[in-house]
Parts: structure tokens; sequence; C-alpha cells
């Protein structure tokens, strides 16, 4: 078991962390922060299914995971396989899937 695998980051908090980091020419993380919302958006919003397995996250981990599916509108299956999911982690699960529409079939 270990915390390899993250989940994915929404737009804003790449942007977050991206902002802490210096480039070199200071319009350039704009430029970047822009790109990955709009990669970010249309991937998350097309896939159908994200499987997490053996995967030692935090509750932290778990909040992240839970606002990341906000943007996952197609989001049909989400496998969390001997994750030791708590009480915790699901209210942060289900929060998100809430707040994206999403019409999951398979938890």
């Amino acid at each position: 078991v270990g915390r390899g695998r993250r989940a994915p980051l929404t737009p804003e908090a790449f942007a977050a962390v991206l902002r802490t980091k210096q480039f070199t020419n200071g319009a350039d993380a704009e430029t970047v922060i822009e790109l990955y919302r709009e990669t970010a958006t249309a991937l998350l919003g097309s896939v159908r299914e994200l499987k997490y397995k053996e995967l030692a996250w935090t509750a932290a981990d778990y909040a992240q995971l839970g606002d990341a599916l906000r943007y996952c509108g197609a989001l049909e299956k989400l496998s969390l396989d001997e994750m030791g999911l708590g009480d915790a982690d699901a209210a942060a699960l289900v929060a998100g899937l809430a707040g994206a529409g999403v019409a999951l079939e398979v938890l």
C-alpha cells in the first residue's frame, strides 16, 4: 500500500500550487494555469471511470478527489478498492458527487 497515485487536481487547486512556484517570466504562470484549466476541464468532464486501489490516502486526498468529482459530469463508475475509506472520507466524496450532478452507476 502506497501513496504513489494522487487524486486529480481541480483547476483551482493547480493554480494555487502553481502560484507558489517561481517562473522566469511571471506571465508564463497565468498561461500555464489557463492551459491546465482547459485541459483538466475537458478530460475530467469526459472521464467515465476512475479506478484507485490500495493507496494510503489521507483525508485531504479524499477531499481533493471530492473537489475534482465536481468536474466529472460523465462519470459512471468510481472504484476505490482496498483504500481504507472512512466516514469523513466518504462524506467528502459524496459532496463532490452531489456538486457534479453525476449519475454514478457503480461506486
